[in-house]
C-alpha cells in the first residue's frame, strides 16, 4: 500500500562487479597482461588498475587532487612534466577520470605511459 506521508525514497544504483580485460604498458615494456587477461573489478577503470596491480604484484600510486584521483606512478615511472599515465577503455580515451568510467563485462582497459605535447 502506498505511503500517504508524501515522503519519497530514492533508489541509488549499486555498482556491480564486472570481468574486464586489462593491460598495463610501461615506458619500455608490458608491466601486466601481455594477453590482456580477464580480471574482476568492482566498478571502474581505476579499479581495473588496482586489480591488475594485485594480480601482477606491481606498485602504483594514486594522488588525490581537486579534479579527483590521479594515477601519478605505475611501476618505476612517476608522472613528471610532459609524461604520465593515461588510460583507454575499449580503445577510446574517455573525457572523464578513471574513477568515473563504469565498466561492463568484456570491456578492455589499457593503462599506458604517455608523453604529452
Amino acid at each position: 500500500m502506498p505511503s500517504s506521508s508524501g515522503a519519497s525514497s530514492t533508489v541509488v544504483p549499486v555498482a556491480s562487479a564486472a570481468r574486464v580485460h586489462v593491460r598495463v604498458e610501461g615506458k619500455t615494456q608490458t608491466i601486466f597482461g601481455t594477453t590482456a587477461p580477464l580480471v574482476n573489478v568492482t566498478a571502474n577503470a581505476l579499479d581495473a588498475l588496482a586489480a591488475a596491480g594485485s594480480a601482477g604484484e606491481f606498485y602504483y600510486h594514486v594522488q588525490q587532487t581537486s579534479f579527483g584521483p590521479y594515477v601519478d606512478q605505475v611501476g618505476l615511472y612517476a608522472a613528471s612534466g610532459q609524461t604520465g599515465w593515461v588510460f583507454k577503455v575499449n580503445g577510446k580515451s574517455p573525457p572523464v577520470g578513471a574513477d568515473a568510467v563504469q565498466l561492463h563485462d568484456g570491456d578492455t582497459v589499457l593503462w599506458y605511459w604517455a608523453q604529452f605535447g
